[in-house]
């Protein structure tokens, strides 16, 4: 299915798979069946195949949930859902709020294209984590696999309990187009190759090595006494408030309390 190959592609790539394939509180598990993930057990539910004999015997069938087509079957959902279908479009339109909510996942899923669009503020909370996986068949137009661009406004990004890597296979560009660039670190910055060369700041003190020459080209070059310039660090949260975030799962508001 869909599900599962866009799951696979995402454990393959190193990001989160799917809950609603491998499973939201259990694996291999949902409210739906207790031996199935909820897409599974969805997939199950509404490919079931029952007796055309008559309605008791259609009842008898549904504990076990049979899927197998046969000449004395008829489809039929073999669980307590709802399915809605259309051959060519669907629309759900509503003149204010369109809310979706359920006890375990949602998953909106789509042969090609998805697009949202929101005239306001686009907000993404997560209890857990947030997967993103773009290119995972092919790159996309002008060969991007995922682009994030403000058009207006900054560009913020913090781990606020933890590392932040940015990896790439080939080169990484990090330019400003207007202004400058700054790199700062509470204990040290470090600059490797693969060759061996390194360049360390860290304290008050620089350190070049290199298993090879060093070159320096300059028309003039200055060596004065020791000047100490600090550099403002960020404060970053420290604690979750345990009673605010249980109180936030419950009523979904927009932002939960740190301290």
């Amino acid at each position: 299915t869909l599900g599962e190959t866009f799951s696979d592609a995402a454990t393959t790539h190193q990001t989160v798979a799917f809950a609603s394939h491998l499973g939201a509180a259990k694996a291999n598990a949902s409210k739906l069946d207790d031996k199935e993930a909820p897409l599974p057990a969805m997939l199950t539910a509404v490919s079931g195949m029952l007796s055309n004999e008559s309605v008791d015997a259609a009842r008898g069938e549904m504990p076990a949930r049979p899927v197998a087509p046969d000449d004395g079957k008829l489809p039929n959902s073999s669980s307590a859902v709802i399915a809605i279908a259309a051959k060519a479009g669907l629309a759900v339109v509503a003149a204010n709020d369109l809310q979706l909510a359920n006890g375990e996942t949602i998953t909106l899923m789509s042969g090609q294209d998805t697009q949202f669009v929101t005239g306001g503020q686009l907000r993404m909370h997560s209890g857990q984590a947030i997967g993103m996986l773009g290119g995972a068949v092919k790159a996309g137009a002008e060969n991007i696999g995922l682009q994030l661009v403000a058009a207006k406004g900054g560009v913020d990004l913090q781990a606020q309990g933890d590392v932040l890597n940015v990896q790439a296979r080939d080169q990484v560009d990090i330019i400003s187009a207007n202004a400058h660039v700054d790199w700062a670190a509470a204990k040290s910055i470090s600059l490797s190759t693969a060759g061996g060369a390194n360049i360390t700041i860290e304290g008050g003190n620089i350190t070049v090595q290199c298993p090879g020459k060093i070159t320096i080209h300059a028309a003039k070059k200055s060596f004065v006494g020791p000047v100490d310039q600090p550099y403002p660090l960020p404060a970053i949260p420290g604690t979750v408030c345990v009673e605010c975030l249980k109180k936030s799962l419950a009523a979904a508001p927009a932002f939960t309390l740190v301290e």
